[in-house]
């Protein structure tokens, strides 16, 4: 007898029990000669170095909750892709999804077509299936055996275009408000999930050959070594400390903040390809932070020097140089600033 072994990542522990009983149980009795093994983890406590860890196990199925940790759902589904994971990856969602927006409506019925169509259509770029939970018993082996039974629909024998993929995890965001809770929007999300969980750059026609040629553990210990860059927060007490300067006006405080809404938007998009280059414009724009709030000081950067960095830097980042021009002519203003003026350092 062969088994067929399943990953079901969630944090509702009865609907764990429950899932895990119908996939091994009630499903299992359709499959004559074949027995089903579950294995199960809590999702609310799961880090991406143990999802990691379990995507190494050569399961049938893995069976997320789009509401992990961390967006830890759209990393296993990013993971499948960049790594080539042969496993069916199955996105369980609540059959009334808060925070979906379906033709500019924020709440949808769970018996509403529009729900399942928009959510579906968001997910199948990435996900497998889409699997609406909790279910009634007697619906529990026909909706399981139809998603569970399906071959996996995309292409993992090499990598797909990082763009596609960044496009399609932006457009789940877009949809499903409520994964980024505190978020301005979709696209300020999206630098958040990319922030927190940045992989390695796999661009190069070479670097995707000699990842293909790795076997499943390799290739997804390649994705271990995370540091997270923290752009967004930092960002973000950066335009606060701005915000406090007593060298501009009100109105242009307000657009002060309208530039860094736009550099919050944009981050997400370019990071995995630009990752030095916008550690060095965040560095240089937390010291035009400092000197707004507190005047220049003598060991800082030279103005004129800061400026030409940024400047620079931001003409290597697509979608930079617009957000970032404007801070640098209000960053050569400080000239008129005296060293050690203003609030105390």
């Amino acid at each position: 007898m062969s088994d067929r072994r399943y990953l079901l990542l969630h944090s509702d522990r009865n609907l764990r029990e429950r899932l895990a009983h119908q996939i091994a149980v009630e499903f299992g009795q359709t499959s004559p000669g074949k027995s089903n093994q579950v294995e199960w983890r809590d999702g609310a406590h799961l880090d991406h170095f143990e999802l990691l860890h379990l995507l190494k196990g050569r399961f049938e199925a893995v069976l997320l909750d789009l509401h992990l940790p961390a967006m830890l759902a759209l990393r296993a589904a990013e993971l499948a892709h960049l790594a080539c994971i042969p496993a069916r990856m199955v996105l369980l969602v609540p059959c009334r999804q808060p925070g979906l927006r379906v033709n500019g409506n924020a709440h949808a019925s769970k018996n509403s077509p529009d729900f399942t169509d928009a959510l579906l259509k968001a997910c199948s770029p990435l996900f497998d299936s889409c699997l609406q939970i909790p279910f009634d018993r007697e619906e529990a082996v026909p909706r399981l055996c139809a998603v569970l039974e399906e071959p996996v629909n995309f292409q993992r024998g090499s990598l797909p275009n990082q763009d596609q993929l960044d496009a399609a995890i932006e457009n789940l965001l877009s949809t499903c408000l409520k994964l980024a809770p505190g978020a301005r929007g979709a696209a300020h999300a999206f630098g958040i999930y990319r922030d927190a969980y940045l992989q390695p750059d796999f661009t190069t026609w070479e670097s995707r050959i000699s990842l293909a040629q790795l076997n499943l553990e390799a290739r997804l210990d390649r994705f271990i070594r995370i540091r997270p860059l923290l752009f967004s927060p930092r960002l973000i007490q950066a335009a606060e400390r701005i915000a406090r300067s007593p060298y501009f006006a009100a109105d242009q405080h307000a657009f002060l903040k309208k530039r860094f809404d736009y550099l919050l938007d944009n981050t997400g998009r370019v990071l995995s390809r630009y990752r030095q280059e916008v550690e060095d414009i965040l560095i240089g724009i937390e010291q035009f932070a400092c000197m707004s709030e507190a005047g220049r000081r003598q060991e800082q950067m030279q103005v004129d020097d800061l400026a030409q960095m940024l400047i620079v830097r931001a003409k290597e980042v697509p979608g930079f140089e617009e957000g970032i021009a404007p801070l640098v002519y209000f960053l050569l203003r400080l000239h008129n600033v005296p060293l050690g003026s203003g609030l105390a350092a």
